[in-house]
């Protein structure tokens, strides 16, 4: 075995702790949810000081997308649900992502009722928008 193999895992061990991930999930979406759910994401976007939406669309499914170098919070229809991911890259986590983390939930659990979840992020889950 390598030397090289214990400090590689313990440097991606350190790396993985600094994303941290938040999942949310609207289910049966209808077009005018995905209308409220990009004015919800553009009002917590706004008031957690995230640039305006970067106009990067992968894909017509696309909802929101706003995203700095290290915080991320964007959007997608899935079938019929709409995703919503809020990520960060940095530690400590940036001012950026605290905000949105602490209005995003509680705007869209008011918003769309029982029909809001979350969910864990997963390896599985993982989408690029």
């Amino acid at each position: 075995m390598s030397s090289r193999l214990p400090l590689l895992l313990i440097s991606a061990a350190l790396l993985q702790g600094c994303a941290e991930d938040r999942l949310y999930a609207i289910s049966r979406a209808t077009p005018n949810d995905a209308a409220r759910a990009r004015r919800i994401i553009r009002e917590v976007a706004a008031e957690a000081g995230l640039p305006g939406e970067t106009g990067e669309k992968y894909a017509h499914e696309s909802v929101a997308n706003y995203r700095t170098f290290n915080v991320s919070l964007q959007a997608k229809i899935s079938g019929d649900h709409i995703d919503v991911w809020l990520s960060r890259t940095d530690w400590p986590p940036p001012l950026a992502f605290k905000k949105a983390d602490r209005l995003l939930a509680p705007a869209l659990s008011h918003a769309f009722g029982q029909r809001f979840g979350v969910s864990e992020p997963g390896i599985e889950q993982v989408v690029m928008f």
